[in-house]
């Protein structure tokens, strides 16, 4: 799990030794926001659907987390009718294969 101090570490390591330290400070902050940003906006509301028919992550009205598929335009799951936020793990997958 990303946590607060490797996305700090993260953010300091692409820094440049040749910046200020109040460079390196809103650098740092605007790579966290980014982080966060993202993280959030990975999630799809259940309104927009999936742009093609297969196996999501999904978030249930709940809160719990499962593997769903998608398929002529509804939701196949244990909890049909739950699903209230989806991910599509390609968006999470490492480019290149690796």
């Amino acid at each position: 799990m990303m946590d607060e101090k490797k996305i700090e570490e993260a953010a300091f390591m692409h820094t440049h030794k040749n910046q200020t330290w109040n460079e390196k400070r809103d650098y740092t902050n605007a790579f966290k926001h980014g982080v966060e940003w993202f993280k959030i906006n990975l999630w799809h509301d259940v309104s927009e659907r999936p742009p093609r028919y297969d196996t999501y992550l999904v978030r249930t009205k709940q809160g719990c987390l499962d593997f769903c598929h998608f398929a002529t335009e509804k939701w196949h799951s244990k909890d049909i009718g739950t699903v209230e936020k989806w991910l599509d793990l390609a968006d999470i997958k490492p480019k290149g294969g690796k």
